[in-house]
C-alpha cells in the first residue's frame, strides 16, 4: 500500500489522544512502515512525529451528557470537513469515538470507494442499555443499532479488545460469514513487570482492604462473562 495522488498513506481519526497515547504510537509506527500519514486528534497544537503529521482537534469533554454530545458533534463535523477535502486515501483508520464517527468511512466508501477499518472500544448503544439509562426498546436505541450495522457493513476490518466485545459486535457485522472481519487485538502489557497475584499477596488489595471480599471490577467481569 502506497500513497496515491499526494494523499496520506493512512488517515487516523480519533477524538481523544495525547502525544504519549497508544494510538499516536501506533500511527507513528505505521507511518514509518507505510509512508507519510495524517492523524486528527485532540493534541494541544499541530505537530509531527516522524512520518506522522498530527492535527489538533476539538477536545473531548464529559462534564455533562450535553457537553459530551456537543464535543462529539464538534469533532465529527470538523473531521468530515477535513476528510472530504482530501483525495481518496489508501486507508481510513477510524476509532469509534465519537461512536458514530465510522459513518465517515461508510459514506466515503459508498461514494468514492474509500477503504476503511474501524476500532471499537465501547459498543454504543449497548453500553447505555447495560447501565439502564435507556431500554433496548427505546426508539433511539433501535435507530442507533441500525446505524451501527450500516456503518460497519462496508468496513474491511472491525478491531476490538477481546472475545466478549467481539460477541457484542457480531450482530452488527452480520455479513462476517467467514469470521475474519472482526479482529481481536488484546491489550498489551509487559508480562515480566506486571502479572496476576493471589489476592492475599497483592499489595493493592491489602492497602485498600479488599482481602476476603469481591471487588467491583471482579463483579463487572463476571457479569460480562455470563
Amino acid at each position: 500500500m502506497s500513497p496515491r495522488n499526494g494523499a496520506p498513506a493512512i488517515v487516523f481519526l480519533k477524538q481523544t489522544a495525547s502525544l504519549r497515547h497508544w494510538f499516536v504510537e501506533l500511527g507513528v509506527d505505521l507511518a514509518a512502515e507505510l509512508g507519510p500519514s495524517l492523524m486528527y486528534t485532540s493534541v494541544p497544537t499541530d505537530t509531527r512525529q516522524g512520518a506522522l503529521r498530527i492535527l489538533a482537534a476539538p477536545e473531548y469533554r464529559k462534564a455533562t451528557d450535553l457537553v459530551r454530545l456537543r464535543t462529539w458533534f464538534n469533532y465529527f463535523l470538523r473531521a468530515i470537513r477535513l476528510v472530504w477535502r482530501m483525495p481518496v486515501t489508501p486507508l481510513l483508520f477510524i476509532v469509534a469515538q465519537p461512536p458514530y464517527l465510522p459513518i465517515i468511512g461508510y459514506l466515503r466508501n459508498l461514494l468514492l470507494g474509500q477503504r476503511y477499518v474501524v476500532w471499537i472500544d465501547d459498543v454504543y448503544p449497548d453500553t447505555i442499555v447495560r447501565h439502564r439509562r435507556l431500554t433496548a426498546r427505546n426508539p433511539l436505541v433501535r435507530l442507533w443499532r441500525r446505524l451501527n450495522r450500516l456503518m460497519l457493513s462496508r468496513a474491511e476490518r472491525v478491531f476490538t479488545l477481546g472475545p466478549c466485545m467481539a460477541e457484542v459486535l457480531r450482530p452488527y457485522v452480520a455479513s462476517d460469514t467467514r469470521g475474519d472481519r472482526i479482529v481481536i487485538v488484546p491489550t498489551w502489557v509487559d508480562a515480566d513487570a506486571i502479572g496476576p497475584l493471589p489476592k492475599d499477596r497483592n499489595p493493592f488489595a491489602t492497602r485498600y482492604r479488599q482481602l476476603g471480599r469481591l471487588t467491583p471490577f471482579e463483579d463487572e467481569l463476571r457479569i460480562a462473562l455470563r
